[in-house]
């Protein structure tokens, strides 16, 4: 009940500030064709939820209580959930394995490199690991507003304001080379979510 009632809170707060707020969304290239992985660090996943809702993308929500909340509320935007956890190898193990089932049907996916708790803005393996595996791109997203607040958790979790200006950004998609040192490909993605912010917080400024 707590998890449902949290859930339809963070609904209703997202949609208004969205029915509230002027967001310029920019895709910086054209999307690749379908299967590809959407990134973005978890501090931006609040905006997101609103700005990509109807692209048929599947979330991973993890098996905790806030993966509870997360997966309830998402799928009030038309998010299909993929449930799993990265809390043991073997946890992690299964979950990556349901992600690349999803993605070799033709699915899109939306994945936090850094989540479900970090440490914040440091990509973990399995993103790599999973977009090298299948073969697909990765197309990092991140975005800026005029009036946020920061949450005290882990990730510092953005929060933008009613009656706002935001700007979302698609950035270029990338590719994972199987084949490279995994250290390698992880530096790839902060690079480009962190470059991406900037850039994201640039276009606001100049708007």
């Amino acid at each position: 009940m707590r998890a449902y009632f949290l859930a339809v809170l963070f609904t209703l707060y997202i949609r208004f500030v969205g029915w509230t707020s002027r967001i310029r969304f920019i895709e910086e290239s054209p999307l690749p064709e379908k299967p590809f992985i959407y990134v973005f660090w978890h501090f931006h996943i609040l905006l997101l939820a609103y700005s990509h809702r109807g692209r048929a993308a599947r979330i991973v929500a993890s098996t905790s209580k806030d993966g509870d909340v997360s997966a309830l509320s998402n799928r009030q935007f038309g998010y299909r959930i993929i449930r799993g956890t990265a809390s043991s190898a073997k946890e992690g193990a299964r979950t990556a394995a349901k992600i690349i089932r999803v993605l070799k049907e033709g699915n899109t996916v939306a994945l936090t490199p850094d989540g479900p708790k970090g440490p914040r803005l440091s990509a973990k393996k399995g993103v790599a690991h999973i977009a090298g595996k299948v073969g697909c791109p990765v197309v990092p997203v991140a975005w800026a507003a005029k009036k946020k607040i920061f949450l005290k958790s882990w990730d510092r979790t953005m929060v933008p304001l009613p009656f706002n200006k935001a700007v979302v950004l698609n950035g270029s998609p990338m590719y994972i080379d199987k084949n490279e040192q995994v250290e390698i490909s992880l530096k790839k993605i902060e690079d480009s979510l962190n470059s991406l912010y900037a850039r994201a917080t640039g276009y606001l400024e100049n708007t």
